[in-house]
């Protein structure tokens, strides 16, 4: 907070005898103090500080009205727990992975030499024996190699929590997205458990592999995917015609179900055994296609 005086327009006080003399006692005294609108926020994965919601804050001790104004100036961010959450120079606050509790952010005008703090309270949901949940491209690259080592997660569930982008880690220059339950390693792999995706999308998936069951996820066995687009991707099995294929979500799909889901911009070539949401469904009598 700031505080800062100004002599008053009322030059005379009145004294005892009730006469007047001239005063230079009589001060307006003027506070101000930089404001953001929300003083406490709860996240899981992050925030974003709005500069519309910072403003200055003025109030005076008399009935005089000539407030000094500023306008905002150079703003600097500061954690004051990093081992809890990160803020980077535009203000987006990140919780750090795995962590709970609650800290603050300080928001300074370095121009005009004001501060406010922002309380951060970080609640991210843990993990179970029945749930996982997957907040961003390392939790998905954590869930997608623990299926491809010989997790099944029959009866457990996986919650996508954010959009993501994949365009670091799979593209023309990278290289190609391992499918989560890659039969090109294991036959065997597979996933069997219920991935909700809560409405949020996964972009920039890439794929280019001459190999089986190609996608998202490579194989579906007892398991489903619900709620999750798909954008601006691109999967080629090259020319194969044998018993390989792809789709945006599944090379192949037992005994399971897609519902809900979008294919938005993700191209899928390769021979003739290919599909724009899944490539292969087996037993199609238990295996059920539903989108939006």
């Amino acid at each position: 907070m700031g505080i800062y005086t100004q002599a008053g327009d009322n030059s005379y006080s009145q004294i005892g005898d009730n006469s007047n003399v001239p005063s230079t006692y009589y001060k307006k005294m003027h506070f101000a103090y930089l404001d953001y609108e929300e003083k406490t926020v709860e996240i899981e994965e992050n925030y974003q500080i709005d500069l519309n919601r910072l403003k200055y804050i003025f109030s005076s001790m008399n009935a005089y009205n000539n407030e000094k104004t500023y306008e905002l100036g150079e703003i600097k961010y500061e954690s004051l727990d990093e081992e809890l959450i990160l803020v980077n120079e535009t203000g987006l606050i990140t919780a750090k992975k795995d962590a709970s509790g609650i800290t603050k952010v300080k928001i300074e005008d370095i121009t005009n030499g004001y501060e406010t703090y922002l309380t951060v309270i970080v609640n991210r949901i843990e993990n179970t024996d029945t749930v996982l949940y997957i907040y961003n491209v390392e939790d998905l690259i954590k869930f997608r190699n623990s299926v491809n080592t010989g997790d099944t997660y029959a009866g457990k569930t996986v919650y996508l929590m954010n959009d993501l982008d994949l365009k670091d880690i799979c593209g023309g220059h990278i290289g190609s997205w391992t499918p989560i339950g890659d039969t090109s390693v294991n036959g065997e792999l597979t996933f069997s458990g219920t991935f909700e995706g809560n409405n949020h999308s996964i972009d920039n998936l890439y794929i280019d592999r001459m190999s089986s069951y190609q996608g998202l996820f490579g194989s579906i066995n007892n398991g489903k995917i619900m709620n999750l687009e798909l954008k601006n991707g691109s999967i080629s099995v090259g020319n194969v015609k044998t018993s390989s294929g792809a789709g945006a979500f599944a090379g192949a799909v037992t005994n399971g179900s897609i519902i809900s889901c979008i294919n938005k911009n993700v191209t899928i070539s390769g021979g003739s055994r290919v599909g724009g949401i899944a490539r292969f469904f087996i037993r199609e009598i238990n295996s059920k296609i539903f989108w939006k």
